[in-house]
């Protein structure tokens, strides 16, 4: 695995524990993983049989990405991923069925 910023995961290992990390609480967070400054979270949006179809991101300068910004921006990603996985589940099944 190769680096692309001051933060990126080098290791498999951390690599595997990172993933757990984030099926656990729901949402991927990043802080300076990339070339660019800045801090950003993603949530899955899934399908009706469980797959992923997607997902939402912000990303933020890192000079903005303050812990008060950090609580909201995870608070409004995953809220949003849960409400469009709940949208799209029913016209998923009924397309699948």
């Amino acid at each position: 695995l190769e680096p692309h910023g001051e933060r990126t995961i080098t290791s498999v290992d951390a690599m595997w524990a990172d993933i757990r990390r984030i099926r656990r609480q729901g949402f991927a967070e990043g802080v300076m993983e990339g070339p660019s400054h800045s801090g950003g979270v993603a949530a899955p949006i899934v399908d009706g049989l469980g797959r992923i179809a997607g997902s939402i991101a912000v990303i933020a300068p890192l000079s903005r990405y303050t812990p008060a910004v950090r609580k909201q921006i995870i608070g409004l990603v995953s809220d949003a991923a849960e409400e469009t996985s709940r949208r799209l589940a029913p016209r998923r099944r009924a397309v699948n069925e």
